[in-house]
């Protein structure tokens, strides 16, 4: 997590609970289709959905599958982890 985003969290927020999509891909048949914006927005509604009666998360965490990926997902607002490689959050 950025420091940006650390500093602002109480102190004592040292382990945070995270909802993983994983490894991030859309076939290739179905490429420029924005799939996978459909399945980050998915994942964040049924985030929020379960949140709201169970488990709560402070984060999403994607692992996309290849640097294509990567740039989608970046471009969708996700921020890279800084400790580990090919790891983005929202």
């Amino acid at each position: 997590m950025p420091d940006s985003i650390r500093n602002v969290m109480p102190p004592f927020y040292h382990d945070l609970l995270a909802t993983l999509l994983g490894r991030l891909a859309v076939d290739i048949t179905c490429k420029g289709m924005k799939l996978g914006e459909v399945l980050v927005i998915d994942t964040l509604k049924r985030s929020y959905e379960i949140s709201t009666t169970a488990i709560g998360s402070t984060a999403i965490i994607v692992d996309p599958i290849d640097e294509e990926a990567t740039g989608s997902i970046l471009s969708m607002g996700l921020f890279s982890c800084q400790t580990v490689a090919k790891c983005l959050f929202l």
